[in-house]
């Protein structure tokens, strides 16, 4: 009897290691604390060039890389300028033409311009017609700022999405300022 005791000792103790090794994997695949437990979203944005209004950098050109966009952080900034080509004052508006639909509702586009927010929509938003206003003067250049982030309210939906936008400058004739 003694020796069939003996003969189970091992076999407990490598039925422990194993579910403690078990245990170990598991935990180390979570992912860490701080990340928001999930794959960020990232926005490609290049800015089209073209007719009255030329941009740079102009598209195919990455303007704004945001990877590691989450609820509430990871908001990323870039600077793109315009340029106004025609000889007649203009208003640009801008809208949006992404590669997917995947973050439409979840992320947002903001521009500004010397301070002043000209554009804050969701991508679907600007797929959806131009918004926002610019007034260049004939010849004027200004530069733009350009963030791209997901809303602390967004729960999900967002989680490893990768969206390539292009922003479509669309002009028309202004009054000068």
């Amino acid at each position: 009897m003694y020796l069939e005791e003996n003969r189970n000792i091992p076999r407990i103790a490598g039925a422990i290691l194993g579910a403690c090794v078990a245990v170990v994997v598991v935990v180390m695949a979570l992912p860490s604390a701080g990340s928001g437990g999930v794959l960020p979203a990232t926005v490609d944005l290049s800015v089209r060039s073209g007719g009255a209004v030329a941009a740079a950098p102009a598209a195919p050109n990455v303007v704004l890389h945001a990877a590691n966009l989450r609820p509430g952080n990871g908001a990323a900034l870039a600077r793109f300028d315009l340029d106004n080509e025609a000889g007649r004052p203009a208003m640009v508006s801008f809208e949006a033409v992404p590669t997917s639909t995947e973050l439409d509702s979840l992320a947002r586009i903001s521009v500004r311009l010397e301070g002043r927010r000209v554009l804050d929509a969701t991508i679907g938003e600007l797929r959806q017609g131009a918004l926002g206003a610019v007034a260049l003067r004939p010849g004027e250049q200004r530069t733009l700022l350009v963030t791209a982030r997901i809303p602390v309210e967004i729960e999900t939906g967002y989680e490893g999405r990768k969206v390539g936008v292009e922003l479509v400058p669309v002009a028309r004739e202004g009054r000068q300022r």
